[in-house]
C-alpha cells in the first residue's frame, strides 16, 4: 500500500546519507529526529495505469506505490535489491548466471508474475526504454535493463499488476513499471554504500544528485556509480562438491583434460577398410560409447584414458560413472569446469541522469537526458570448451597424435606399474621418433584425442561485456482554455530517442589451429616451408605430463605435491595458449523512436476522458566479429572459408555452405559438404542482422460514475505493426466498488498483446545449453527467429477487495489489507522450442539410438550421420523461435500494511504475498 507522506530531508541544501554496518548504531540515533520531520502530509496521485490521473487508494486496478520513504526505510536500495522485494518479481535477473544468461552479464530485469522480463513494460517518467542489446536466449525475450534507472534521483516507484495493453499497447501484458524521478528536487544530497561479502571486497555505491532553480527554469542533475569485486565460487564450500557425489554430476565434464587416446589405424577405419579414407566425413564417425574403456580385451586394447587423470582431476567414482555412460570406462576422466567461474564478477557502472524543465504560462517544457555504462572487464569461465565434434577425423582439423610426437614419447617412457595397478604402459607401442608424418603419414601409427585442450590445469578463460544505453527526451505538458468548444483540455506530447549497444566477448579454440598445434605446427600454422617443433613452431602436448600442478578442490597433484611425471620439455606454454584461443561475440544495437500525444478533458457531467496516438521506430543490429560471422567464415578451414568467399555464395542455413574434408565443394565427394558453424570447436557463429519496424497506435479511454460509489473504466487501443505480424485491438473493462468507508471492491478485464520483437522475427543466435540425453553435456542450441510469428495475446482478469482502518487496535493506528485474484490465459505465445524435447523426439528408437524418420531427425548434427547413434554423439541442435501452446496462470495478490505511532517516531510492518496457483 502506498504511504500518505513523504520525507524532509535532513537539510534543505545538503542532505549526506552513509549505509553501512558499521553505522547502524548512528541511524538509530537520528531516527527520533528523523521521525518527528516527516509530519508533512500531502495527497498522492498516481500516473501509471490510466491516462486519467488519480490516487492508488481510488484506480480500480491493483496498483503498489513506493514512495520515497519506504525506499529509505528499507535502506536506499539499489534497483536491482528492490525489485527483490516485490513479491509480485519473480525469476528476474540481476546476478551473473553465465550458463542461463548467454551475454547478458552486467545486466538486470523485472519479471512480473515470473511470465518473462519480455512480458511487462518498464517506465521511466512514464516514457517507454529501449531494449537491452541482448535478449535472454531461453526465452528469446529483449527487456529494458533496469540496471539503467538512476537510483539516487528515483522519487518513487508505480507498481501496476494488472494487464495494460489497453493503454499501453505491447509488452504490457503481465503489467508496467514506471520508475519516477524527483525532477523537481532543491539542494544537493550525496549517498555512500558499503556491503561487506566474505571473500569478496564486497559492493560499493555512489550517488550525488543536484536540484536548483532560477525563474521558470530547474534543473536536476545526478550521478551515480557503482562497483562490485569479484567473488570467486570456489571460495564458497558449497559449490564444489566431489564428482557424483548423491548421484549428481554437479558441473564436471566428461570431456575433460586430462583426456582419453583412441587408436585410430584399427578402429577408426573408413567404409572399405581404410583408415586413409575415414576423413571423407566432413567431422567424424560416431564411436561407440565403450571406446574409452581401459581396454576392450585383454589382447584387444582400442582405447586408453590417461593413466593420471585421478590424480590431476581428485576423487573419481569410476563405477558409477561406467553405468551412467553406458560402458566400462575404468580410465575415463572428468574435471570440475565450474570450478574457473565466478559467482559475481568485477563489475561497474556510472549512470548520468539530468532534467531541465521551463513553465510557461500554461505550459511546461521538460527535457530529460540519461547515459548509463557497464562493463564486466573481466567475465571468467571454463579453461576452454568441450569439443562438438568428439572424434575429428578430418586431415585439416582431427586431433591426431602421430608416432614421433615429443609428449607422446616422453609419456611412454613413463613406468606405470604401480601408478596405474593393471595396466602397462600402452603408450610405447605408439611411440616412434623416427616416424614422419609429413612424408608417411598413413604408415605411422596415430592416436585420436578425446577430450578438450585445457581443463584441470587453467586458467579460466576470460572474456568481457561492455554496455552503453543513451536517452534523450522532450516533452510538452499543459492546459487549453478551448478547444473546439471544449473546456479545461490538459495536452501532453513527447518525443524519446533512445539507443543501447553493448559488446559481448568471449574465446574459444579454433579447431584448424589446434590439429596443427597437435602435429607440431602451432604459433607458426601448416605449410611455408614449416617443420614441425622446429623454429617459431611448437607442439601441443595433450598429455598429463604436461601438467605440473592441477587446480582443482579435490585434486593429489598440488603446488605442496606437484606432479612427479611433469615434463618441463614438453609443456604447453601461454605463447601456444593465445595463440589456440581466439575472441568470438557480437557487438549488439537497439535503436527506439517513440512520438505519442494525448489530450484529456472532463465534460459537465462528471465522465472523464482522454484521447492519444503513438508512433514508435525500433531498429536492431547484430555485428558479428569476423572470426564469428558465418557471413565470412562459415566453415572450419581457412581454406574452405577462403573458397566460401571468393565463390559468392550467400550463407544458406537450411543448405551446404563448405567444401568438406576433400577441399573441394560439390565435386565427386559433395557428400561431405556441409552447412557450417564456424571455425571454432565449439562455439558457433552468428549472421549480420539489421531489422526494423513501426508500429503506430490509437487508444483512448473513458471514466463514469453512473452511482455515486461505482466508478467505471472504459479503454482500448488499436496497434498496427503491418506486414506479416498484422495488428491488435484490445479494450479493457475495470470497476471499483466503495460498500463502505472501510471496504471497498476492485475487478478488471481485458485482452492485452505482445507482438514480436525484431530478434524473434528473423536472425540466429547460439547459445550453449545442457542437453540431457547426451549426458548432461553442454551443447550448442542454435536458434532462429521466424517472419510469420503472430503476436501473442492474453485474457486477463482482476478480482480484488480493500480493506483500510484507523484506530484499528489502539487509537491512532491504521491497517490496510488487500487481497486479489489474477487470472492470465494465453494464446499464440513466442517461445523457443523446446531443444531436449526436439532431442528426445530425433533419438526415439530402441535403446535411445537416432530415429531418422523421427519428426524433428533434421534438427539434429552429429560428427556424421547420426544414424546408429545416440544422442551422446549429437553436436548441435537447431530450434526456431514460434507461436507455442496456449498457457495459463492464476493466483493471489496479498498486500497487508500496519502502522502505529510511537512516542518519538513511528512503527510500520507490512506483509506482500504473490501465490501461483
Amino acid at each position: 500500500m502506498a504511504s500518505s507522506f513523504t520525507p524532509k530531508r535532513f537539510s534543505h541544501n545538503l542532505t549526506v546519507k552513509i549505509s553501512a554496518y558499521g553505522l547502524l548504531l548512528l541511524g538509530l540515533a537520528a531516527w527520533p529526529a528523523l521521525a518527528d520531520s516527516r509530519t508533512e502530509t500531502i495527497d498522492e496521485v498516481i500516473v501509471t495505469g490510466s491516462l486519467i490521473k488519480q490516487s492508488p487508494e481510488d484506480a480500480p486496478v491493483p496498483i503498489e506505490v513506493i514512495n520515497s520513504e519506504d525506499l529509505f526505510n528499507i535502506g536506499s536500495p539499489s534497483i536491482v535489491e528492490l525489485v527483490r522485494t516485490l513479491g509480485v518479481n519473480s525469476g528476474a535477473d540481476g546476478e551473473t548466471n553465465q550458463f542461463q544468461s548467454n551475454d547478458l552479464e552486467g545486466t538486470a530485469n523485472i519479471n512480473l508474475r515470473g511470465l518473462g522480463p519480455g512480458r511487462n513494460l518498464v517506465l521511466l517518467n512514464g516514457r517507454r526504454n529501449v531494449f537491452a542489446p541482448y535478449h535472454i536466449a531461453s526465452q528469446a525475450q529483449l527487456f529494458v535493463d533496469i540496471n539503467n534507472i538512476p537510483a539516487i534521483a528515483l522519487d518513487r516507484v508505480e507498481l501496476l499488476k494488472d494487464g495494460a495493453a489497453a493503454t499501453y499497447g505491447s509488452d504490457a501484458i503481465s503489467g508496467v513499471v514506471n520508475f519516477i524521478t524527483r525532477d523537481d528536487f532543491e539542494g544537493t544530497e550525496f549517498t555512500l554504500s558499503h556491503k561487506e561479502i566474505e571473500g569478496s571486497h564486497g559492493d560499493q555505491d555512489f550517488g550525488a544528485i543536484w536540484g536548483r532553480s532560477s525563474g521558470a527554469t530547474h534543473i536536476m542533475a545526478s550521478f551515480g556509480y557503482h562497483k562490485r569485486h569479484q567473488l570467486r565460487l570456489r571460495d564458497r564450500d558449497w559449490a564444489v562438491s566431489p564428482f557424483l557425489d548423491s548421484g549428481i554430476i554437479r558441473g564436471y565434464s566428461l570431456s575433460p583434460n586430462p583426456g582419453g587416446f583412441l587408436d585410430h589405424n584399427r578402429y577408426l577405419a573408413g567404409p572399405d577398410g581404410d583408415p586413409a579414407t575415414s576423413g571423407d566425413n566432413p567431422s567424424s564417425i560416431g564411436i561407440p560409447a565403450s571406446a574409452l574403456a581401459g581396454a576392450n580385451s585383454a589382447d584387444q586394447p582400442y582405447g586408453y584414458g590417461d593413466p593420471f587423470c585421478a590424480q590431476h582431476a581428485g576423487t573419481q567414482n569410476f563405477e558409477a560413472l561406467a553405468a551412467l555412460a553406458g560402458g566400462a570406462h575404468t580410465n575415463r576422466c572428468t574435471y570440475n569446469y565450474t570450478y574457473f567461474d565466478n559467482l559475481i564478477e568485477d563489475e561497474q557502472r556510472t549512470n548520468l541522469f539530468g532534467v531541465v524543465s521551463h513553465e510557461f504560462d500554461d505550459a511546461t517544457l521538460k527535457v530529460e537526458f540519461l547515459f548509463a555504462e557497464s562493463e564486466v572487464p573481466e567475465w571468467y569461465t571454463s579453461p576452454s570448451f568441450p569439443p562438438q565434434v568428439n572424434f575429428d577425423t578430418r586431415t585439416d582439423t582431427g586431433r591426431y597424435i602421430y608416432a614421433d610426437h615429443p609428449g607422446l614419447i616422453s609419456f611412454a617412457a613413463l613406468d606405470l606399474n604401480g601408478d596405474a595397478p593393471g595396466l602397462d604402459n600402452p603408450f610405447a607401442d605408439y611411440a616412434d621418433a623416427s616416424c614422419d608424418p609429413s612424408t608417411d603419414a598413413d604408415n605411422c601409427r596415430r592416436l585420436l584425442f578425446y577430450g578438450r585442450p585445457y581443463g584441470v590445469s587453467g586458467p579460466a578463460t576470460i572474456g568481457s561485456r561492455d554496455y552503453e544505453t543513451a536517452k534523450l527526451s522532450f516533452s510538452l505538458d499543459g492546459t487549453m482554455d478551448n478547444w473546439f468548444g471544449f473546456s479545461d483540455i490538459s495536452y501532453t506530447t513527447s518525443l524519446v530517442l533512445s539507443q543501447s549497444e553493448g559488446k559481448a566477448r568471449s574465446q574459444d579454440v579454433l579447431s584448424e589451429r589446434w590439429s596443427a598445434a597437435l602435429q607440431g605446427y602451432g604459433i607458426c600454422g601448416r605449410g611455408d616451408g614449416n617443420v614441425a617443433g622446429a623454429g617459431d613452431c611448437e607442439y601441443y602436448n595433450p598429455f598429463s605430463n604436461a601438467i605440473r600442478v592441477s587446480d582443482q578442490k579435490y585434486a593429489v597433484y598440488t603446488a605442496a605435491n606437484p606432479n612427479p611425471h611433469y615434463d618441463a620439455d614438453n609443456a604447453n606454454s601461454d605463447a601456444l595458449r593465445k595463440w589456440l584461443l581466439n575472441d568470438f561475440g557480437t557487438i549488439a544495437e537497439n535503436k527506439l523512436l517513440v512520438w505519442d500525444g494525448v489530450i484529456s478533458g472532463a465534460l459537465d457531467n462528471g465522465i472523464a476522458w482522454a484521447a492519444g496516438a503513438q508512433y514508435r521506430d525500433e531498429e536492431r543490429s547484430i555485428s558479428p566479429f569476423e572470426l564469428s560471422n558465418l557471413d565470412r567464415n562459415p566453415c572450419q578451414s581457412e581454406a574452405e572459408n577462403t573458397e566460401f568467399r571468393n565463390s559468392g555464395r550467400r550463407y544458406n542455413p537450411d543448405g551446404k555452405n563448405c567444401a568438406g574434408g576433400d577441399g573441394v565443394f560439390g565435386g565427386a565427394n559433395a557428400d561431405d559438404d556441409y552447412t557450417g558453424s564456424g571455425p571454432f570447436y565449439f562455439r558457433g557463429g552468428t549472421n549480420q542482422f539489421d531489422g526494423a519496424q513501426d508500429i503506430m497506435a490509437l487508444f483512448g479511454e473513458m471514466q463514469i460514475a453512473p452511482m455515486q460509489d461505482l466508478e467505471v473504466q472504459l479503454s482500448a487501443r488499436y496497434e498496427d505493426y503491418g506486414g506479416k505480424v498484422g495488428d491488435s485491438f484490445d479494450p479493457k473493462l475495470a470497476v471499483r466498488y466503495q460498500a463502505n468507508d472501510n471496504l471497498a471492491f476492485r475487478a478488471s478485464a481485458s485482452t492485452t498483446f505482445r507482438g514480436p520483437t525484431l530478434n524473434q522475427l528473423s536472425g540466429r543466435t547460439t547459445t550453449l545449453s545442457l542437453v540431457a540425453a547426451a549426458g548432461n553435456i553442454y551443447k550448442a542450441i542454435d536458434t532462429f527467429g521466424q517472419d510469420d510469428l503472430a503476436p501473442e495475446t492474453a485474457d486477463t482478469l482482476n478480482f480484488g477487495a480493500l480493506y483500510d482502518a484507523d484506530s484499528f487496535i489502539r487509537a491512532n493506528d491504521t491497517l490496510a489489507v488487500s487481497l486479489d485474484y489474477w487470472s492470465f490465459s494465453f494464446s499464440d505465445p513466442v517461445v523457443v522450442e523446446s531443444y531436449n524435447d526436439l532431442v528426445g523426439n530425433a533419438f526415439s528408437g530402441a535403446g535411445g539410438v537416432f530415429n531418422p524418420d523421427a519428426a524433428f531427425a533434421d534438427r539434429i548434427t552429429c560428427g556424421g550421420s547420426c544414424v546408429g547413434e545416440t544422442a551422446t554423439s549429437l553436436e548441435r541442435v537447431r530450434v526456431n523461435i514460434v507461436n507455442g501452446p496456449d498457457i495459463e496462470t492464476d493466483g493471489f495478490d496479498l498486500a497487508v500494511t500496519y502502522g502505529l505511532p510511537m512516542r518519538r517516531g513511528a512503527l510500520e510492518a507490512s506483509l506482500n504475498l504473490t501465490q501461483v496457483l
